[in-house]
């Protein structure tokens, strides 16, 4: 490891050492809740003889985990709240004093929606772990988000069950482009099964179908455009073969937005960044790789050349 991360982890030392002392009461809690929610069960099974229907088993360990989640969930809110403010933000400053960090907040929903990438209207919509700067002479918005939409079934004794299914998980990014455009072009996954023929649908009535010259291009994305010249102009030789590139490395769909003069990216990943572990110690390899996934998310401006001004076309 570098000299400048040993420093680092040098300088974190004593807000770890706090951390793990927190840790270990979080998990002391924890363990504690899970054990009171054992013997509650027991008792009641053992006292009420009805409850040992299997049905109602069923509701008790239902109830039982749901009971251990929300409390779980309540001790190691402050936990995480702690490691990202001290931790997460300082690493990001080792990266970059031009870059800010807010975990609590996300691009933000307008933008989801202005980007046109997910047409379908979320029911349940989160994002958290914002970074905002700039890196070179490229402005930069990235966070995590989730969104979702509902549907319910109906069994045969009548009873109803809600499903949530994801719409898009994964890092969602707004950036400056170095070259000014007016209308509206969608870059898509073309997963070759009709997974995005609704979507393509939709924004069909809006743009056009763009065939480009680049046919390693064409065989990993669907292009949409509201302006055929201005899509070519935009989609350069030299930018898809940077796109192709970053969608090999990256193993995941991919989706680019030019709207609204904004650039947007979506890189789908179910990965939830910058989570601190809760049953184990963090250690400084554990810092490594939190640093490493950093880069990678701060790498998008380098990998598709954003911080150049010239470009030819």
């Amino acid at each position: 490891m570098s000299s400048s991360f040993s420093e680092l982890y040098r300088q974190l030392e004593p807000v770890l050492g706090e951390l793990e002392r927190e840790r270990r009461q979080v998990l002391s809690c924890l363990s504690l809740a899970v054990l009171l929610t054992l013997l509650a069960a027991g008792l009641l099974i053992a006292l009420v003889p009805s409850v040992q229907e299997p049905h109602l088993l069923g509701l008790v360990a239902f109830a039982g985990i749901t009971l251990v989640s929300i409390v779980h969930s309540l001790l190691t809110q402050r936990y995480r709240q702690r490691f990202k403010n001290e931790v997460v933000r300082r690493l990001i400053q080792h990266l970059s004093s031009n870059l800010d960090y807010q975990p609590e907040r996300g691009v933000g929903y307008g933008s989801y929606r202005s980007s046109q990438l997910f047409p379908r209207e979320p029911d349940r919509y989160r994002e958290e772990d914002l970074i905002t700067g700039r890196i070179g002479q490229t402005r930069l918005k990235v966070s995590e988000v989730h969104s979702e939409y509902k549907s319910e079934s109906t069994d045969s004794k009548g009873r109803r069950t809600t499903h949530w299914h994801t719409i898009f998980r994964g890092l969602f990014f707004v950036l400056d482009f170095p070259k000014p455009f007016h209308g509206a072009t969608l870059v898509l996954p073309d997963s070759g099964d009709g997974t995005f023929l609704d979507l393509f649908e939709r924004f069909s009535s809006r743009g056009q179908l763009v065939k480009l010259e680049d046919p390693e291009f064409e065989r990993y994305f669907v292009t949409y455009t509201s302006d055929q010249v201005e899509a070519r102009y935009l989609l350069s030789t030299s930018l898809m073969q940077r796109v192709v590139n970053f969608r090999k490395a990256f193993k995941r769909p991919l989706y680019m937005a030019f709207s609204g003069g904004n650039f947007y990216l979506a890189l789908s990943t179910p990965k939830n960044f910058f989570e601190p572990q809760i049953f184990r110690p963090i250690r400084m390899e554990d810092l490594a790789d939190y640093l490493t996934d950093l880069r990678f998310v701060l790498s998008i401006v380098d990998e598709l050349n954003l911080n150049t001004r010239i470009w030819s076309v």
